[in-house]
């Protein structure tokens, strides 16, 4: 870790690529800056050859409280190329990524920070954890792909009752709206992501993401029997099935080679599009 005190920092251990959101004083407050990081720490991490899953993760004791409140109005304004805001092409980057993405969230997930959390594929919480959504307390309109995502997610009953009242939720609350998927015990957050990671780490990578990118994709209401039939030509092609029966067959873990760098370069229209 560097003696950065504000911004997105990227570490790579082993097969897990770390992007530890930092803003100390500020429960990790993402300044405008820190939106536009996401796609480029995303990008990298996607197309290290090593890296199996993306992990994003809050530094200290909190994820994230959300846009920093002395440049809302910039960060709720601003637009990129293409008329998307920051915050969503932030949001997008981590959503259409190819290789798992698991949100660690202790603290504070407040706004903005939900809006990182939910674009990825797990959310583990502690049960310290908080989450509220507040758009309706600074007299703003939250994303539409963010709603859009929380209505998927949670339902349009809960998406209202979270966006117009703002109120904050425990972990376990969170839970059982589908917000959060999976809660670590006390002081077991690092641990738990880490066997998270370890498992993901040992199944076929092919598999791995065809589904995710199917699902993905059924959620998007894109094409799905012509993506499902690029896959299944991949998987005819790759070995792994041969690799994972053999294994089983044997008694023993498999060993799987798929990494995905040839495929995307030669299937970009399988990506879903937002």
């Amino acid at each position: 870790m560097t003696e950065t005190t504000q911004g997105l920092i990227m570490k790579v251990d082993g097969s897990v690529a770390t992007i530890w959101i930092r803003n100390e004083g500020r429960r990790n407050a993402m300044t405008s800056q820190m939106w536009e990081q996401f796609p480029e720490l995303i990008a990298r991490a996607r197309a290290h050859s090593a890296v199996m899953v993306i992990v994003l993760r809050g530094f200290g004791d909190d994820f994230s409280a959300g846009a920093d409140i002395s440049e809302l109005r910039t960060i709720s304004t601003a637009k990129g190329s293409g008329g998307a805001s920051a915050t969503t092409k932030a949001e997008t980057a981590i959503a259409s990524s190819p290789k798992p993405t698991v949100a660690a969230i202790d603290g504070y997930c407040i706004g903005g920070g939900w809006e990182i959390a939910a674009a990825c594929d797990f959310r583990v919480a502690t049960r310290n954890a908080k989450l509220a959504i507040t758009p309706s307390k600074m007299g703003i309109v939250y994303p539409l792909s963010a709603i859009k995502r929380l209505v998927d997610i949670a339902g349009p009953s809960v998406a209202k009752d979270l966006l117009l009242t703002g109120r904050m939720l425990t972990a376990e609350q969170a839970l059982g709206f589908g917000m959060v998927t999976q809660l670590a015990g006390e002081g077991e957050l690092t641990e738990h992501i880490a066997a998270l990671a370890d498992q993901l780490g040992s199944r076929s990578q092919l598999s791995i993401q065809a589904m995710k990118n199917i699902v993905d994709a059924i959620v998007a209401d894109a094409d799905v029997e012509s993506r499902e039939g690029v896959w299944r030509s991949e998987v005819e092609t790759s070995g792994e099935r041969e690799t994972g029966v053999q294994a089983f067959l044997d008694r023993r873990p498999a060993e799987f080679g798929w990494t995905g760098e040839r495929f995307w370069n030669d299937h970009p229209e399988v990506g879903v599009h937002e």
